[in-house]
Parts: C-alpha cells; structure tokens; sequence
C-alpha cells in the first residue's frame, strides 16, 4: 500500500480514490508500506481504545468541574483530587439537593 492523498484531485469519492490508487502504484519511484503484523495491529487497537478512555473520562472530570463551579465549588485538577473533593462535597451537600430535586 501507499499513500494516495497526493494523487486524488477534488472531493473523494471511490471512484477518485480507485483512479488514485492505481496513479500511485504504476509509478516506481513510490515506495510500498509493509503488511503489519496481527499482534502489532492489536496492540494498535488497544492503544486507541486507551486513548477515547482517557479522552472520555476528561471530558467527564471537566464536566463535573464546571457543574460544580456553578455552585461555588472549585475543584483543584487532576483526577485524585477531584475524587476526593466530589466525595466530600456530596457528603457535605447531598441532604440540600435532595431537599431541591424533590
């Protein structure tokens, strides 16, 4: 395989990407990329699974920080302290939430 992007003109669609792909391998000068191996594709998917996980649990500690910032609560960053400050915090404010939600 190799990368095609420098030969594809205009918008893709499959046939620009067919009309590309047989562009790029008739020239020589291209060089061809390896097949990967099935343990390095796996270790590959791993990798990206990791990644949304941490992306996912950003978002998700930067959501629960700015919600609390709407009732007066800072939170300092990192993941440690924003488990131990949410615990406290809904030790100390639970009863009043309740008393408003219900």
């Amino acid at each position: 395989m190799c990368r095609q992007d420098r030969y594809v003109q205009g918008n893709e669609t499959d046939a620009r990407n067919a009309a590309a792909i047989c562009e790029a391998a008739s020239r020589e000068s291209i060089p061809a990329v390896p097949i990967r191996s099935r343990d390095s594709q796996q270790i590959q998917a791993l990798h990206r699974v990791r990644e949304g996980w941490m992306k996912q649990r950003i978002a998700t500690a930067n959501q629960i920080r700015g919600l609390l910032a709407e009732f007066g609560q800072t939170i300092t960053s990192g993941i440690r302290h924003l488990r131990r400050e949410v615990i406290a915090w809904q030790d100390e404010y639970v009863t009043t939430l309740i008393f408003y939600v219900g």
